[in-house]
């Protein structure tokens, strides 16, 4: 027996390896069955359940490499050729882009197992090809008017937060083979920014109605686009005389697929990606 090292940890979905990748964490998991009859004694009896698993992945980026309702096939690797793969359903994306400080944007997924997880010691990932993250200088959300007109920056953007989830719809059946398995559920979709500014009527009212696009860079060239946005609660409006704190605020924005454009009761396009295929809906 021996330690193993994580430094050489590699990470990949179907055949792309994700070239910035930080680091992931799975869980496995068998739901043992607990139970208490005549014959326990008082104490209790455990029996193995259906087994499941899940997990999470970390890369440097601002249009993740995989998307929720995305099924790959996960190989892990943790270092080079020992690990784990299991086919499974990406059932969320949140994608941080720090402005304030200019760090790194990095996306947080989520994933669950819809077959086995098998360990290995035949889990081979290629060391991926080099990359820089980019950046996130001068990215500002923009709204647009429901009933038109132009997109305008959020001047005074700071930190934003994209996420987008589904809802994964478990199941077991006698073909199952004792492993959990999942189809994908409904969707949603959610921006939170925080924003600099001087005068507090220059924020969006809570309740109004927006399409929103959030650039990738600072051109303003590719972009998440999302048709329609309502204004949620708004939060951080903080009176710091001690600390003389600056005024900063955080504003969440949550998808609302159905709004009335130009009195004219209207369904969205939904969320478009940089790349401008529509991540949901699917439905047409």
């Amino acid at each position: 027996m021996g330690v193993l090292s994580t430094n050489k940890a590699r990470w990949q979905g179907d055949s792309t390896v994700i070239p910035t990748f930080i680091n992931a964490t799975i869980t496995e998991m068998i739901n043992l069955q607990e139970m208490r009859h005549a014959g326990t004694k008082g104490g209790p009896q455990r029996l193995s359940g259906v087994k499941d698993w899940n997990g999470t992945w970390e890369e440097l980026a601002l249009v993740p490499t995989f998307w929720p309702g995305d099924e790959v096939t996960f190989y892990g690797s943790l270092n080079g050729a020992l690990g784990y793969t299991g086919d499974a359903l990406v059932t969320g994306v949140t994608i941080n882009i720090p402005v304030a400080t200019k760090a790194p944007p990095k996306v947080t997924g989520t994933f669950r197992g819809i077959d086995a997880l098998d360990d290995t010691d035949d889990t081979t990932v290629a060391i991926p090809a080099a990359a820089t993250p980019p950046s996130v200088e001068g990215i500002c959300v923009q709204l647009q008017p429901i009933d038109g007109g132009e997109f305008a920056n959020q001047a005074g953007t700071s930190d934003i937060t994209i996420t987008l989830t589904i809802e994964d719809q478990p199941f077991h059946d006698c073909g199952s083979s004792g492993v959990m398995d999942a189809i994908e559920g409904n969707w949603d979709a959610n921006i939170s920014y925080s924003r600099y500014v001087d005068d507090p009527t220059d924020l969006p009212n809570p309740g109004d109605a927006h399409s929103v696009r959030v650039p990738i860079d600072a051109l303003g060239t590719q972009y998440y686009q999302f048709n329609y946005m309502r204004v949620g609660d708004i939060s951080g409006i903080t009176f710091d005389r001690a600390a003389g704190a600056l005024f900063l605020p955080t504003i969440p924005l949550m998808m609302s697929m159905i709004e009335t454009v130009n009195s004219t009761v209207t369904v969205g396009a939904g969320v478009t990606k940089p790349d401008t295929n529509i991540w949901r809906p699917t439905e047409t």
